[in-house]
């Protein structure tokens, strides 16, 4: 997907529809991130949702 400069985690969940409580996980380039985190090019984004169970 497409996403203008600068953009951060929490811009793109917003992109997709999703919200922080529907997320577990999320990393950049197989690293954790933060909400806040700034992307760059050629960035690949992985969200991971909330796991539950028992």
């Amino acid at each position: 997907m497409e996403i203008p400069p600068g953009s951060t985690v929490k811009n793109v969940l917003e992109k997709v529809h999703l919200t922080e409580k529907y997320v577990g996980l999320v990393l950049i380039n197989g690293q954790k991130a933060r909400m806040l985190d700034r992307l760059h090019q050629d960035d690949t984004v992985t969200i991971f949702p909330v796991v539950a169970g028992g």
